[in-house]
């Protein structure tokens, strides 16, 4: 059992790993192969011995870019095969489809799979490049026969060009999508991956009920090594995503600020796909970026990285690219911090005495306005009606009931606000 860390801020460090359940997990992503059984003819009357593609140029070149693969005949437990196929279409990091002859399995399967996800597909074909209009202008790869199966002179080739290309079908994760419905429908959102369990199906939730278990037993005991490596060991990358996210606000929560940067960073592009997973792991980095621009560190290349305006300009992307969030309002209220902490920062360092400090902070004001206009924000729910008063402790009092006497501002903070919004573009220079 690994040991716990403080949540303290720590000296730096190596962080204690328990690797006492990892040695039996296997960490590879996941591919599901998609195509025919058995001898087949082609639409030119040619047989193919699809069990001989698998075993020599399918299972090597996915072993050999670093993927788990499975095939649905290689499933023996009793039941229903749909259900599996379903659970597998669903979930599988990358599916690799072999279209080389008109099999309706294969291309009703591959339609599944292009409803439910919008990446992380590959198309293969041997002999003949395959004509049906849906995916004419698709990217695909042709693998040579001989005989029937993967040609001998060939295969060398054809393998390592398939390993390329799933390589960079799953460094490009985020990038295009490679579903024509979601290409077609650009507003059509995937659907979430944990509300479409299938009943009959155990083998998944199973792992991912148990992986939950340990590493919400890791999160309470603050066992952060812990927590990186069950992070790794998720069943498959849906689920990689989500535990990347917890390891990530755990080492927030110890003031591990970098390494909760980059752990975040490593399940973004796995969570692009569920809005609210990628909200709440976009408002942790925003944190994470703030603590590290406001930490006094004396590292001028910490202090170049990490700055105010930076978090200022992520604040802004997450409110902009997810505007229905239903946390939106703590966003909000995240975004307003910044300006807050980027107006004390420019009297709370200053070596002057207190008075020229304080007329400093009056001038500089502007700043400590564009918080005060994000705050109303703050105060009102996701959908965008206000938060009643008792779920906003520190909102104004109602009307009529007693408060502080308001501080007239004088002219000489008039003028320093001025030329604060002016030197910020939000008046003209005089």
């Amino acid at each position: 059992m690994g040991c716990p860390l403080s949540s303290t801020r720590p000296e730096p460090g190596a962080i204690p790993v328990n690797h006492s359940n990892s040695a039996a997990v296997d960490t590879r992503p996941h591919a599901f192969v998609v195509m025919p059984f058995g001898t087949k003819t082609d639409a030119d009357g040619q047989e193919i011995q699809f069990n001989e593609v698998h075993k020599r140029l399918i299972r090597p070149a996915l072993e050999k870019a670093g993927l788990k693969a499975f095939r649905a005949d290689e499933e023996q437990r009793a039941g229903d095969i749909r259900a599996d196929m379903f659970q597998e279409l669903l979930l599988a990091d990358l599916v690799l489809a072999d279209i080389s002859i008109d099999n309706p399995n294969v291309w009703y399967e591959l339609g599944v799979r292009h409803a439910l996800r919008s990446r992380g597909v590959v198309l293969i074909s041997g002999g003949r490049t395959p004509k049906a209009f849906d995916i004419y202008t698709d990217r695909k790869l042709r693998y040579n026969l001989a005989n029937g199966v993967p040609d001998p002179a060939h295969l060398k080739d054809d393998l390592n060009a398939l390993v390329a290309m799933l390589t960079s079908t799953m460094q490009s994760w985020r990038g295009r999508t490679v579903s024509p419905v979601y290409t077609l429908l650009p507003n059509l959102e995937e659907p979430q991956w944990k509300k479409l369990r299938v009943g009959g199906v155990c083998e998944y939730w199973d792992s991912f009920d148990n992986w939950r278990r340990r590493l919400e037993q890791a999160r309470r005991l603050d066992l952060l090594g812990d927590m990186l490596v069950l992070a790794d060991e998720a069943p498959v990358a849906a689920l990689r995503g989500e535990g990347l996210l917890t390891a990530g606000k755990a080492l927030r929560k110890a003031d591990r600020f970098a390494m909760a940067l980059d752990t975040l960073e490593r399940g973004r592009p796995i969570v692009a796909a569920d809005p609210e997973l990628r909200a709440e792991l976009l408002r942790e980095q925003g944190i994470c970026l703030e603590r590290l621009a406001t930490l006094p560190s004396g590292d001028e290349r910490l202090m170049r990285t990490y700055t105010l305006d930076r978090v200022r300009d992520h604040y802004r992307q997450l409110l902009d690219d997810l505007p229905r969030d239903p946390r939106i309002a703590e966003t909000h209220g995240l975004a307003a911090r910044v300006e807050k902490q980027a107006w004390v920062a420019l009297w709370r360092n200053d070596a002057t005495p207190p008075e020229q400090r304080r007329q400093r902070a009056i001038e500089e004001q502007a700043l400590l306005q564009l918080a005060i206009d994000g705050y109303p924000a703050r105060l009102r729910g996701g959908s965008g009606q206000p938060l009643r008063r008792d779920q906003c402790p520190h909102a104004p009092a109602p009307a009529g009931a007693p408060g502080p006497a308001r501080r007239r501002r004088s002219p000489a903070g008039d003028a320093g606000r001025g030329g604060a919004l002016r030197r910020r573009g939000r008046l003209p220079a005089a």
